[in-house]
């Protein structure tokens, strides 16, 4: 995108990121000990975003005698943060950032390094916020950055106990149990004048959660005959889940300069608890013939306490699902005669079902929540001027927009897989194939539901999903000597989930997104295709016009202003699921010397740059910037009769204004090729040799540079099309002011003692 140099590209800093990690480990006959410990400290690439966080590990094994043994691992991890406001948010850093004019400089002729920190580049003097809209719409990114600070701090302790008792070969006990405890405290700031809260506002969330895992088992290995082998084990399992959460919201704040929950005039405090058990047998067992074919069993049953509906009599298969599996393998290569070509030869297939349960606790009933303070929390429902809660202090409470849904049950996915492992000229070459089909039944949504029912959303099974893909992986060792050696691998894969059914009533999910262009789930489309506003063809609405597909015909031309006319119906206009991804990883190595590198290859998928959306309407982003010299031109499309449009216009403020422009209606302009080819790592590295270490402490000691993401070519016009407004959520493929991508020089020393 078109942005003012010293407005963007000079507002964003080289991030630093320094690690030192130190380890101590020994043992003897019947003892292993370990000990390790972790200092990283990161400084982003945006002023005052930062990350430290430190690790501590302590863990070993006894073998107590011949048949007991003892192992155990604690971990400690302390992590604090300072995030700066980003993505679809009006307060976001980069909202404000992208849309300033070149003819405003947020930094106030202080330049950006000495603008970070100084208030004169982002308030006036009686401390309102200097911005490029007057303190209204969006906020000065050195604004955002000094008086929206987000802060958070985690501690996390976590670790397990082992201990295995080894009667006999036949017959083992074991048990292990292991404890997750996570206190996550987070406060987020909004200085009075923040355009996302006006009036200032403290967000604090106190997040504990508990998670204990306990498993008890019993295994043993029994051979029948010199050719028939079998192992099995037996088992049950106890999973319990805690999350306490304590938030509290203020508002109005007394005076600007004090970030903190004194200072706020309306306080509105909340608890909530989720809870969660689960409880499970299972049994897994194998049979081998002579070493060359195997058979494998697995099943379990569980029972999940999120299934249970409370006003319902309590039965245990209420909340149960059962869920098996089967797989097997052959060794071919065993009954065929040796040779120098075919080392290996293993052929496996298997079928396999896994149950999973609501992502939440009190799905199958409706609950109550807490009413809020403002606009939309009063008795009249937000109309007029209701009474708004708390009163008095005292607080009220309300049914809750979700609706219970008794009938909930668990999805069930079943997974078919085949594949085939052959390795060449004694394993010099290898090839991995893989094919999977699996089907997700029952699956599990969040739907929306009519505004005449009283609820806004509910939980159901909705459908059902099919998907297949393929995976290949191709190695070969191509020289191997004494002093050099040069190790490829490639890697191939595809896969495409498609929407088969959605549940009766429901047209289509919501996923992620906005209404000119979201991710939703549509029978017979991929999962999390991109539907929104386009423009009309000369098919939309004829009989051939059965789908959400973009009909066929050219584009009509809207005859009052030249421009595309827009379809009354939304299509779908992009499918976020590549044509494949491949990767290519060589490592070569020569005496004490190293040299590696990672070729990542995305073919396809596509991504709605929400970020040109926008910029478009502010004459900011590249598509105004390349048709600001434009001479009048025709469109392509035709009019309403049929007839070549013969219109000439130019694609001024006007046309990007509109409803085909900038925060228009039609998002299929703004649609693009995510594709890409990276070199995802670099890395070379020097072991010294051990001679020079002959008399001193050191045993040990290399040196190491990476660098990640050093090259990237693609047709994508914005950022870095690997990052994700939603992250990793469901949603993918848009682009609505994402943070950049980062390439990253890494220099690493490593010493043993």
């Amino acid at each position: 995108n078109n942005y003012n140099k010293l407005n963007s590209e000079d507002f964003f800093t080289t991030g630093v990121s320094i690690t030192n990690n130190i380890g101590i480990s020994g043992s003897n006959q019947n003892l292993t000990y370990r000990f390790s410990a972790s200092d990283l400290e990161q400084k982003g690439i945006v002023p005052n975003e930062m990350y430290k966080r430190q690790t501590f590990s302590l863990g070993g094994t006894l073998k107590a005698n011949d048949k007991l043994s003892i192992e155990s691992a604690m971990n400690f991890t302390r992590s604090n943060f300072n995030r700066i406001q980003q993505g679809s948010n009006v307060s976001g850093l980069l909202l404000g950032l992208y849309r300033t004019p070149a003819s405003f400089d947020n930094t106030n002729g202080l330049g950006t390094t000495d603008a970070v920190n100084n208030a004169a580049a982002y308030e006036f003097a009686d401390r309102s916020q200097r911005s490029y809209r007057g303190g209204g719409g969006y906020d000065n990114p050195y604004w955002v950055a000094n008086n929206i600070p987000g802060t958070e701090g985690v501690s996390r302790f976590f670790g397990n106990f082992k201990t295995t008792y080894n009667y006999s070969h036949w017959l083992n006990f074991g048990f292990n149990a292991g404890i997750d405890v996570t206190s996550d405290k987070r406060k987020q700031s909004f200085e009075i004048g923040s355009n996302a809260n006006r009036n200032g506002r403290i967000l604090l969330d106190d997040y504990f959660t508990r998670q204990f895992d306990v498993n008890a088992f019993i295994t043993g290995d029994i051979d029948f005959s010199s050719d028939f082998s079998f192992n099995y084990m037996l088992g049950t399992n106890f999973f319990s889940y805690t999350r306490e959460t304590n938030s509290i919201d203020g508002n109005n704040l007394a005076f600007p300069g004090f970030l903190d929950i004194s200072n706020a005039s309306t306080i509105l405090a909340s608890e909530d608890l989720v809870k969660y058990k689960t409880a499970g047998v299972f049994i897994n067992s194998q049979i081998g013939w002579k070493k060359m074919a195997y058979l494998n069993f697995s099943a379990r049953q569980d029972y999940d306490s999120r299934l249970r509906v409370p006003v319902k009599d309590y039965n245990p298969s209420d909340i149960s699902f059962f869920y098996p599996s089967v797989s097997g393998s052959f060794i071919f290569t065993e009954v065929l005669p040796k040779n120098d070509v075919l080392s290996f030869g293993k052929i496996r297939a298997s079928w396999a079902q896994v149950g999973s349960p609501p992502p939440f606790e009190y799905l199958t009933s409706t609950t109550n929540t807490q009413n809020g303070g403002g606009d939309g929390d009063n008795i009249n429902g937000g109309w007029g001027n209701g009474l708004n809660f708390p009163i008095n202090g005292l607080t009220s409470f309300e049914q809750n927009n979700i609706l219970g849904n008794g009938n909930l049950k668990s999805e069930l996915t079943t997974t078919k897989e085949y594949g085939v492992d052959l390795r060449f000229f004694g394993n010099k070459l290898t090839l991995d194939v893989a094919y999977f089909q699996n089907k997700t039944e029952d699956a599990i949504l969040n739907a929306s539901l009519a505004p005449s029912s009283g609820f806004t959303n509910i939980w159901v099974n909705a459908g059902t999903m099919t998907g297949d893909g393929w995976e290949v992986t191709l190695g070969a060792k191509p020289i191997s000597t004494e002093n050099f050696s040069w190790n490829t691998t490639v890697n191939w894969s595809k896969n495409e989930t498609i929407v088969e059914t959605l549940a009766p009533g429901i047209e289509r999910l919501f996923l992620a997104g906005f209404p000119t262009a979201g991710s939703y789930l549509v029978e017979g489309l991929p999962y999390g295709a991109i539907v929104g506003g386009a423009y009309l063809r000369e098919e939309a609405g004829t009989a051939s016009d059965t789908s959400l597909a973009i009909p066929g015909g050219a584009i009509v031309i809207d005859p009052a202003t030249g421009y595309q006319a827009v379809d009354n119906k939304q299509r779908v206009i992009g499918d976020p699921t590549p044509d494949f991804i491949m990767g290519w990883n060589n490592t070569f190595n020569y005496k004490n010397f190293s040299l590696s590198f990672l070729l990542d290859w995305k073919k396809g998928g596509d991504v709605w740059n929400g970020t040109a959306w926008a910029l478009s309407f502010f004459g900011r982003s590249q598509l105004t910037a390349d048709t600001r010299e434009e001479t009048p031109i025709v469109l392509d499309g035709v009019l309403p009769d049929g007839s070549p449009n013969n219109i000439a216009i130019v694609r001024d403020r006007s046309y990007w204004t509109s409803n085909v422009g900038g925060f228009g209606s039609v998002g299929e302009q703004f649609v693009d090729d995510g594709g890409w080819v990276r070199l995802r790592e670099f890395s070379f590295s020097y072991r010294l040799p051990k001679k020079i270490f002959e008399n001193i402490l050191i045993e040990s000691a290399y040196f190491t540079f990476t660098g990640r993401n050093l090259w990237i070519d693609t047709n994508y016009n914005g950022v870095d099309p690997e990052t994700s407004l939603t992250g990793n959520g469901n949603g993918q493929g848009f682009d609505y002011f994402n943070n950049p991508g980062t390439r990253s020089y890494m220099f690493k020393v490593g010493l043993t003692f």
